[in-house]
């Protein structure tokens, strides 16, 4: 999702490089960004630099010959993106195929199952909503137009009601919006959470003891007339009203120290927020975490909010999921990168600290997608993720919570065909345990929910 929503941010119509475990880099990078590299058709590296000046000879020779080319490349488009022919014909890929992706998950009081998920489908990027009355499952659309919209997730306050927000570009700009399903059946437009001068993304909410609604996102802000500063807010929805915005990210920082990524979840009175930081070890703030890091804090019913601190230390850290409360406190996990290799770590944290010491629940591996929580009262709960060892094939893995020993268990693979990702998960007012996730099929992504 990071990388999409730098991708929409800038209206990149061109394929990423992900390079999350840093090989390229590493490889052929090791002065810094910016970085320009020119390779050549037999895939040689034939130009590279930081800091590109357009007078060097060197580059302006690579260049001539660039527009010398008798023929150039075709270019085709999927999903908006725009692909050399070659890799649309052995990648199988389809300007009209299907990309059902990023699920969201959440019960109702009364046996429901509410899926929300961001569907491209005929190029046209859309979010739509899975329901379960306890026979069968009915697809309705929660935002479906021409524009943009993608990133739903979902909650159920006290009452059951189903909450969902997304991000649209159809204020000319990329804003959250977010709706009630009985508002969405009853036509009523949806509320404009953001007004933002540059784009906000990412938002994720959760509802609190009093039934209010809490929405956090980040935003983009310009600096020098560039588009490098994010920072992340929140905002509390109650008796039909929206509260001011509040900075989450500390405002006591450089503004080059970026802010992405929130998590949210309630606890007690509180709630809580963490989102992964671009750290580069600001004064009075903790010399021992790197870059990027996990952040927390929490924030009061009177809007009071609480002194940062953070999760994780001397390793890469990034994406954090939050759990909703157990035991009086909640979990969190997120991806940590040491060295080549990646894992799935989690950690557990009251309103203003962390709490024991964090815990791997699955390494080594190449790649690891959506870790997601679920509980269940104070008698069980799960953790549910995506992982991959060979970068190539993905499979969808569970670890238990132990109540009686107060840990993980051992990680147990729960489907292995057809590239299980983006997953999420839920208990029923029964406790039964419910996943949404994606899968690869021959009309493209399609979202599958299950009972475990």
């Amino acid at each position: 999702m990071t990388a999409l929503d730098f991708q929409k941010h800038y209206r990149l119509n061109v394929v990423h490089l992900m390079d999350t475990d840093r090989v390229f880099e590493k490889q052929y990078n090791r002065r810094g960004w910016p970085f320009l590299m020119i390779v050549n058709e037999q895939g040689e590296v034939v130009y590279t630099c930081n800091n590109l000046i357009d007078s060097d000879p060197a580059f302006k020779q690579q260049l001539q010959k660039i527009k010398q080319k008798e023929s150039k490349p075709q270019v085709q488009k999927a999903d908006g993106i725009g692909y050399m022919a070659k890799t649309i014909e052995n990648n199988a890929l389809k300007a009209d195929s299907q990309n059902d992706r990023f699920t969201s998950v959440a019960a109702g009081s009364n046996g429901e199952i509410y899926a929300v998920y961001t569907s491209v489908r005929n190029g046209s990027s859309d979010v739509l909503m899975r329901t379960y009355d306890g026979k069968d499952f009915n697809e309705i659309p929660v935002s479906a137009t021409s524009f943009d919209e993608y990133d739903a997730a979902i909650t159920t306050d006290n009452t059951g009601q189903p909450w969902i927000c997304w991000t649209s570009n159809q204020t000319g700009r990329y804003n959250i919006f977010m709706t009630t399903l009985s508002d969405l059946k009853a036509g009523k437009s949806p509320i404009q959470v953001t007004d933002a001068n540059d784009d906000a993304m990412h938002s994720r909410l959760v509802s609190d003891t009093s039934n209010a609604v809490w929405i956090t996102y980040y935003r983009w802000r310009k600096m020098s007339g560039n588009s490098r500063d994010k920072e992340v807010y929140v905002r509390r929805y109650a008796d039909g009203n929206l509260s001011t915005e509040i900075q989450i990210s500390p405002t006591d920082v450089p503004s080059y120290e970026d802010h992405t990524d929130p998590a949210i979840a309630c606890l007690d009175d509180r709630i809580v927020i963490a989102w992964s930081w671009d750290y580069h070890k600001p004064q009075g703030y903790p010399q021992d975490c790197e870059s990027p890091t996990i952040f927390v804090r929490s924030i009061s019913a009177n809007l009071t909010v609480s002194k940062p601190f953070p999760l994780s230390g001397q390793s890469i850290d990034s994406i954090p999921a939050l759990s909703a409360p157990i035991n009086g406190r909640i979990w969190c996990a997120w991806d940590l990168l040491e060295g080549k290799r990646k894992s799935l770590c989690v950690r557990s944290l009251s309103a203003n600290q962390a709490q024991a010491k964090p815990v791997i629940v699955s390494n080594p591996l190449k790649h690891l997608c959506s870790p997601a929580f679920a509980f269940y009262k104070n008698q069980k709960g799960a953790l549910v993720w995506s992982e991959t060892t060979d970068g190539q094939t993905w499979q969808l893995a569970r670890s238990d919570y132990d109540m009686q020993a107060n840990q993980w268990k051992p990680k147990q693979i729960i489907e292995e065909k057809q590239n299980p990702r983006f997953g999420s998960a839920v208990y029923d007012k029964n406790g039964t345990l419910w996943v949404a996730y994606s899968v690869q099929t021959p009309k493209g992504r399609e979202v599958v929910i299950k009972q475990y």
